[in-house]
């Protein structure tokens, strides 16, 4: 009975989301946003059609690990080796400036200092995958401003790992010295196993794939590289890390391979179906009678995210060396909440570092802010023409 009930709610969370994807399609609207509105339309507290998003959170949660497997994929140890200093330096200021603005503010809004700066680690994030169409459609990846832009983007990506690892030294239960210790002691076992099995697996896997591309199938293929990716996802765990970092190393290690097209395409279905379980699980958890009791709040919030990180990124990408002119439209596209925040507001949740209400305010600020990426994005030029080209 509870797996048909299961595959009734799946069912629906796909048939709903369709809809509403053409729709933000033909709005030229991220396709995020249309997932996380299908989730609020659907969920408990709107229509009803899913009376329980837990029934999905499995699903979503293996949402997650594909999310970062394919985030690993596009991030070869060749690829992080050339890691330039908009991405190191650009990336961790910008990181640091924007979670340094949005604590301080909620510190002064009488918020507790676990949550302030859990509430500043989620709006450091931007989104790369709701920015990327909209440069490439404005024709700008490839300009400087594209190109600061996707080495902010990148040192994020790779931020989200280590604070979901770290998160649990900010929760309430590993308040204290010893509660501190012991989480950072798990961390550092976890990343130094992680980072030997990525280093041997390394040398061992892609080869083993390349000459197996040349004497088996595409089913034999498939399965194989099946079997690397869980191999990989299980001795993480046993390291004492997450589901989601081994996917992440696993991504890493097939990067490598010279039949990374191959393992793109096998897992791409996938990929997109689940991660959009992920979101639209989460646009479930959201009230629409908290935006209607408090539709200034959420314009405010979305308001300071867009502000405080144009503000914030714009003075760490100058420190990196870009141009003004190159700061500022790189700085507009950072201007948003990323789809990794939400990864992280999913854990933090768990410990106990996002109360109802936080949770309902920044699913409503990230929407809207990721709704403003276009207009956003196409005010750059403009704002920019009215500065020097010099550094």
């Amino acid at each position: 009975m509870h797996g048909s009930v299961f595959l009734r709610d799946l069912a629906l969370v796909l048939a709903a989301s369709l809809p509403v994807l053409f729709l933000f399609r033909k709005l030229k609207a991220p396709s995020i946003a249309a997932f996380l509105v299908t989730g609020m339309l659907i969920g408990p507290h709107a229509l009803g059609l899913v009376e329980d998003p837990e029934r999905v959170s499995g699903i979503a949660e293996l949402g997650v690990v594909l999310i970062l497997f394919f985030g690993g994929l596009e991030f070869p140890l060749s690829r992080l080796k050339t890691m330039g200093r908009a991405a190191l330096v650009g990336g961790s200021l910008q990181m640091l400036f924007a979670a340094a603005a949005t604590a301080a503010t909620l510190l002064a809004l009488q918020v507790g200092p676990r949550p302030a700066l859990f509430g500043g680690l989620l709006v450091s994030v931007s989104s790369t995958a709701v920015v990327l169409p909209v440069l490439a459609a404005r024709d700008e990846i490839g300009a400087p401003a594209g190109k600061q832009f996707l080495g902010v983007a990148l040192f994020q990506d790779l931020a989200v790992i280590p604070l979901v690892l770290l998160l649990p030294a900010l929760a309430p239960s590993g308040a204290g010295a010893a509660g501190t210790a012991a989480v950072l002691g798990k961390v550092a076992i976890a990343a130094a196993g992680t980072a030997a099995l990525v280093v041997v697996a390394r040398f061992v896997v892609p080869r083993v794939l390349d000459r197996f591309v040349g004497v088996a199938g595409t089913e034999t293929f498939t399965a194989a590289a099946l079997v690397v990716v869980f191999g990989i996802v299980a001795l993480v765990e046993r390291a004492g890390a997450s589901a989601a970092m081994g996917a992440f190393a696993a991504g890493i290690v097939l990067a490598e391979s010279e039949s990374i097209a191959d393992v793109s395409s096998t897992f791409a279905p996938f990929r997109d179906v689940l991660s959009s379980l992920f979101f639209v699980s989460v646009g479930m958890l959201f009230d629409p009678e908290f935006l209607a009791r408090h539709p200034l709040l959420v314009l405010a919030s979305a308001a300071f995210v867009v502000l405080s990180k144009a503000l914030t990124a714009y003075p760490a990408l100058r420190i990196a060396r870009a141009v003004p002119k190159t700061a500022v439209r790189a700085s507009l596209s950072l201007a948003n909440v990323g789809e990794f925040s939400f990864v992280l507001a999913l854990a933090g949740g768990r410990l106990g570092l996002l109360d109802e209400a936080g949770r309902q305010l920044f699913v409503a600020g990230a929407v809207l802010s990721m709704l403003a990426v276009p207009f956003v994005v196409a005010a750059g030029p403009a704002i920019a023409a009215r500065l020097p080209d010099l550094r």
